[in-house]
């Protein structure tokens, strides 16, 4: 947890007294207390209590930390990081005054992006297979239904996507190494679909695979010598589906437009592994029930 913390850029203290407790880490800056609570937890309502008294106490937000190896607590304390700043861009919105909320439901009502689709079913997405939880990739499989709502926020998120994908488009084409964009590659065996990003021809590799992805600040400064397990899923697929030996995965900061680019090589084994899992959910009759994700999952399944 101290490692995380410490990447993200943040100072902390740990083993911080408050009133009349001692917390795991302080982060001054952002008014923040952090428990890593590992997957057993502490009693729920013992926390809430404590919870409420540092609050009491002028504490301003408060994350539990529950998964316990080093990518889970990045996603996990990455996730919270989000949450924190869109929480803080809602409340300065709401401390500026003179705003003209007309046009400000206008945007939203134009960027309302209804519900996030349920998969067609019988096939899997290499985004679905970087989830860890094989009760969310059985429900992606099956097409249970989703009914989670896209938010105006989300929506202009995804569309920041779109936008960053037209503009990294520009660029390499402008240098004349793109060699395809947005080819759609399949698997029969198991039923695999996804979208290349670009394919582009790499001086010393050849021809190569580039997943392009936008991240907040909180989540770029985790990134050290590898890219987010999803994306690493992501792109091991897409080389060995397309038969491509090298890959990208290209990442850009959404607060100042710097980049990371990590280099993948094919890895065989994960092909193997990948196919073991999917053969493994196809199989199956009824969803698991518990969910194995990390806390983002949103399969519906109790928690281990």
């Amino acid at each position: 947890m101290a490692t995380v913390i410490t990447a993200s850029g943040l100072r902390w203290m740990d083993q911080y007294q408050i009133d009349r407790f001692t917390v795991d880490f302080w982060v001054p800056e952002l008014n923040l207390v952090v428990e890593a609570d590992g997957v057993y937890g502490h009693l729920r309502k013992r926390d809430k209590w404590r919870d409420d008294i540092l609050r009491e106490n002028g504490v301003e937000y408060i994350f539990h930390i529950k998964s316990q190896t080093k990518s889970g607590i990045e996603e996990e304390f990455c996730l919270a990081l989000e949450t924190l700043q869109t929480e803080e861009i809602r409340k300065s919105q709401e401390r500026v005054s003179n705003q003209d909320k007309w046009i400000l439901k206008l945007i939203d009502d134009a960027t309302d992006g209804g519900f996030f689709t349920t998969s067609r079913g019988k096939v899997f997405y290499p985004s679905a297979l970087g989830n860890p939880c094989d009760r969310a990739l059985y429900n992606d499989y099956n097409a249970v239904p989703k009914n989670d709502p896209i938010t105006p926020q989300t929506q202009r998120k995804f569309n920041y996507g779109h936008d960053l994908e037209d503009r990294v488009d520009k660029y390499l084409h402008k240098m004349g190494v793109v060699q395809a964009r947005e080819l759609v590659v399949k698997s029969e065996n198991p039923p695999i679909s996804g979208r290349i990003d670009f394919i582009v021809k790499h001086p010393k590799e050849g021809l190569a695979i580039v997943e392009l992805k936008s991240i907040h600040d909180s989540g770029w400064s985790a990134l050290i010598d590898k890219p987010k397990p999803e994306h690493f899923v992501q792109i091991q697929l897409y080389m060995n589906m397309q038969g491509i030996d090298y890959g990208i995965v290209l990442y850009e900061d959404k607060n100042d437009q710097t980049y990371k680019a990590f280099k993948m090589t094919v890895d065989r084994q994960f092909w193997a592994d990948i196919k073991t899992r999917c053969n493994r959910i196809m199989a199956m009759n009824a969803p698991p029930v518990e969910c194995t994700g990390e806390r983002y999952c949103r399969c519906g399944g109790k928690r281990a």
